[in-house]
Parts: C-alpha cells; structure tokens; sequence
C-alpha cells in the first residue's frame, strides 16, 4: 500500500515535528524510526495502538497526547499520482486485493481518506495476520484472500525483497516505481 498505492511524505508539519522534537531529521524518519521495535509490534499486531503510542512516546522523548500522536502518525499519506485510477480500472476487470505491512492506525485513516482502497477484497494486514513480507504464507494467504491460487495473481511492490518474495511463492510480480509503467506492465501481462 506505501509508496505504491498512496506515496509516504515524512515532511508533513505535524509528521515533521515530532520528529524533529526527537532530533530525528524528517527525510530520515524511515531509516531511524520505522525498523523500532515497538513499530514493528505495532505493525504486526503484538501491541494494541494506545501501547504503540506510550513506546514511540518514550523512544521519541515526548509527551505527545495520543490524539496528537496518532494525528502525525497518518499524517505522512498523500496520493500516488495516477494511482487511484489504475486501481479503479484493475478493479473493474479482476479481483484485487491489498497484501500490506500496517498498523491498525494507517489502516483506519487509509481507508476512509482513500475510500477507492475498500475496493480491495480481504486486505491482508500485518496487524491482521501477525507476519510482514516477505515470509512466504503472506503471500499464500493474501491469493485466498482474493480467491485465487498464487500462480494466478500479480502482485505489485516498491521494494525487490518482497517482489522476490512474491516470486518465490509462485506469484508473478511486478517491482512498481511509477504508475505509467505499471499500467504498461498490466497490459504486458493482460491485467488491463
């Protein structure tokens, strides 16, 4: 779902200054922050989001509400250009689905700001399901999910170590940078 259906932007003002009140520069939030452990607890369903909340808190050194968190916490989603439409215009054709490492708060506030998202059938969530790509019985149960056996879905991601995971696990897999050429590698592939 990040950076390939909607694009991460560490830059936001909210996003940025509690990163910055933690002296992690924002360009660096990703590298610095995203592999913590309680990120990843998060992100995998071991904690609830009010304990993600406390923990990024802590780590952060800040006393930041809740609310506030959880506001700079979804505050990093802008629209992937031409993005949307392809989504649209895949779904209209096939069966699609969402295989995705999130949180339940990136979830939440996806898919009502990004409402084209609840076109997915049976989103396969790392909170959801307790495991990240690219362990293999992601992909497996993100194909049941959409009805489908491995070897007949396309799955689309920004980083090789899940496209080759996908691969590995018998899907085709396409390493997505732009939405123009993902749209050309959906009609090589007879998607569109």
């Amino acid at each position: 779902m990040g950076r390939v259906l909607v694009r991460l932007d560490f830059t936001g003002r909210r996003f940025a200054g509690l990163m910055r009140s933690a002296g992690i520069p924002p360009e660096k939030a990703f590298a610095q922050f995203w592999n913590h452990p309680a990120v990843q607890a998060h992100m995998t369903g071991k904690i609830d989001s009010r304990k993600f909340h406390a923990q990024a808190a802590r780590h952060l050194s800040s006393e930041i509400a809740y609310d506030d968190f959880a506001a700079a916490w979804c505050g990093i989603f802008r629209p992937m250009p031409g993005m949307a439409a392809l989504f649209r215009a895949v779904a209209k054709r096939l069966p699609v689905t969402i295989l995705s490492d999130t949180d339940p708060l990136h979830w939440n506030h996806l898919s009502r700001r990004f409402p084209w998202l609840l076109l997915a059938l049976r989103p396969t969530l790392s909170h959801e399901t307790g495991m990240l790509k690219p362990d293999p019985r992601v992909y497996r149960l993100a194909a049941a999910n959409a009805g489908a056996a491995p070897e007949s879905c396309v799955f689309v991601d920004d980083m090789a170590a899940n496209v080759a995971g996908a691969r590995a696990a018998g899907m085709r897999a396409v390493h997505f940078t732009d939405a123009a050429r993902l749209r050309a590698a959906f009609e090589r592939l007879g998607v569109l």
